[in-house]
This record gives C-alpha cells, structure tokens and sequence, in this order.
C-alpha cells in the first residue's frame, strides 16, 4: 500500500472520528438542556415518559406504557400533570409524538398527577421521563 493511501485512510478514519464525537456532544448537549427543562418546569411543558410509572390507570394491565404527558400547573415545589388519553407498549412512539405536534395528542383531564420538584428530576434522572419540549 502506498504512502498516500495510508494518509488517506488515516485521513478519512480521523475524519469520521471526529464527527462521532461531535455526535455524542450534541446528545451530551441534548441531555443537559433537557435536564434543565425538568428542573425548571413550566406549564405547557411536555414530557415522553413511562406513564405507568406515574399514573394509576390500568392501561389495560399492561406492564409498561410509554406515552405523553403535560404540565397543566405549577405551584410553588408542586408540578401537575396530565397523561395522554393513549399510549403505547413501544417507547419510540412516545419520542415520535413529542418530536412531532405534541398539542394535536388528546389529555386524559380527569387524573391530576401532582409530583415535587424533586421527584420530576429524580424520575428524569432514572429515565422515567426521556425526551422534554417547551
């Protein structure tokens, strides 16, 4: 192999290099934005989560249900929410929904879940809630 063939290689493999990590910069960015949003939550705010985590519904017994849900209040240290009347066993539908027009998904309006300030962090910390949008 010639001597500029390996330059080129070695070019094209720094190259790439470089744009995977500026890759994983941008979802490092991505997450401390969005843990951001949660430690200061607004109303409107929408989050894709486990809805079973926070939710008594039964979700027709099902074990883990993925879908939307929005901030309706905020109170001092208290949130309130609200889950999509919906949901889904496949958690990509909910990142679906919230990177398309969450205000077009319908609000079950009848269960007010009130979480701390606190809880909402530590349930986006766990992974609970996994995509924000104000």
């Amino acid at each position: 192999m010639s001597t500029l063939a390996r330059h080129a290689i070695f070019l094209c493999l720094s190259v790439l290099l470089l744009a995977l990590a500026a890759c994983g910069g941008n979802d490092a960015s991505d997450a401390r934005r969005q843990a951001a949003l949660v430690a200061s939550p607004g109303v409107g705010d929408y989050y894709a989560a486990e809805l079973t985590y926070f939710s008594g519904a039964d979700f027709e017994s099902r074990e883990r249900i993925f879908g939307l849900m929005k901030i309706v209040a905020v109170d001092g240290d208290d949130i309130t929410l609200v889950t999509e009347n919906g949901g889904s066993p496949d958690r990509d539908v909910a990142l679906k929904d919230i990177d398309a027009d969450p205000s077009a998904i319908e609000f079950d309006q009848s269960e007010r879940i009130i979480i701390t300030r606190a809880d909402l962090e530590a349930a986006h910390a766990a992974g609970k809630i996994f995509a924000v949008k104000r």
